[in-house]
């Protein structure tokens, strides 16, 4: 689950380089927060800023749970494994969700599908370095420590 928050900060830094660069004009999660406000009849105080996070706390929310159910199935998955579950995210996305929010997308597909390529990779990365890592424990204050902190 970790592995999946750390995949979707990555994620959205390559969309915000697409944005900059011109290829799209929002992401998908800004426009499913867009939708979800809408439905609700909702708009955030806080203006542009409010928006932004909202987006990204629905990003890194369904992030989570989708790192969680490959978790679930591996705790080591391979780097093609999580390229091809992100790219399976992506076709989820694109062939179900954004057409049942009536969501019309007019380019931005190859962008969307780099980003979940990114994703999948960051993800299986993630998740086999975390494993791999020993479990963390308290140590208190008083105790000196000598680690290669980063």
């Amino acid at each position: 689950m970790t592995a999946g928050f750390v995949a979707a900060g990555v994620m959205s830094s390559a969309r915000l380089a697409a944005h900059r660069a011109g290829l799209i004009e929002r992401m998908v999660p800004q426009v499913l927060q867009e939708r979800a406000a809408g439905s609700a009849g909702v708009d955030l105080p806080g203006g542009k800023a409010a928006h932004q996070l909202a987006a990204e706390v629905i990003h890194h929310g369904v992030s989570v749970a989708f790192g969680g159910l490959l978790g679930a199935a591996t705790s080591r998955p391979r780097l093609f494994t999580g390229i091809g579950y992100g790219l399976a995210i992506w076709g989820i996305d694109t062939l179900g969700l954004l057409p049942a929010l009536r969501i019309d997308r007019v380019g931005g597909r190859a962008v969307d599908a780099a980003a979940h390529t990114i994703f999948g990779a960051v993800l299986a990365l993630a998740m086999r370095e975390l494993a791999a890592q020993p479990r963390l424990r308290a140590v208190p204050v008083s105790l000196p420590q000598r680690h290669r902190v980063g």
